[in-house]
């Protein structure tokens, strides 16, 4: 049998057409409610969740060298010392800076107030590197506040045993933190 030729039916479109969706909703309440807001709360929520994810995991590892040891809570016995940078901080072979704990030594150049002051400073920054050449066994122990406002780890430091801040103090080279910089003029 031969087909006939059909006539051509124009396509019903609207069984296809889609509503139109605003782009903002609106909740019983009667505020408007974004359509991707609930997404890019989730995105945000597994971002955060990845970032502090990847924190813990690092954490131990950048702190293990300072805040770890058999000696005791806080306490670091070997550290390597890299340079002193004055008579009451130095820096570690890793770049991190400690300042010891409670002493305050004179400014050094050009930061000095006086001639008085520039010797004193130089004289400590000397002492604390001859005491840190000599010594065999450095150790940093953390009391009280971790770090500084200038980032500089907080620790009281013995080499050999000896506390670097109290022999500093008796040779008159520091004086006793008092919460401020110290008049060395």
């Amino acid at each position: 049998m031969a087909r006939e030729p059909s006539t051509v039916v124009p396509f019903d479109n609207r069984r296809r057409r889609r509503r139109a969706v605003p782009a903002i909703k609106v909740r019983s309440n009667g505020k408007p409610r974004h359509r991707l807001a609930g997404w890019r709360l989730f995105g945000a929520s597994v971002g955060l969740f990845v970032l502090v994810f990847v924190g813990g995991l690092l954490w131990p590892i950048t702190e293990l060298p300072i805040l770890r040891s058999d000696n005791g809570p806080g306490e670091t016995p070997g550290v390597q010392v890299g340079r002193v940078v004055d008579g009451d901080t130095f820096e570690l072979i890793g770049g991190e800076r400690v300042r010891i704990l409670n002493i305050d030594t004179a400014e050094m150049p050009p930061r000095s107030q006086c001639a008085r002051e520039r010797e004193l400073a130089l004289a400590a920054k000397a002492r604390l590197a001859e005491l840190i050449e000599s010594g065999e066994i450095i150790t940093l122990a953390r009391e009280g506040r971790d770090r500084d406002q200038y980032d500089r780890q907080l620790r009281r430091v013995r080499i050999d045993g000896q506390d670097v801040g109290a022999l500093l103090i008796r040779e008159g080279l520091a004086q006793r933190w008092q919460g401020r910089k110290a008049d060395w003029c």
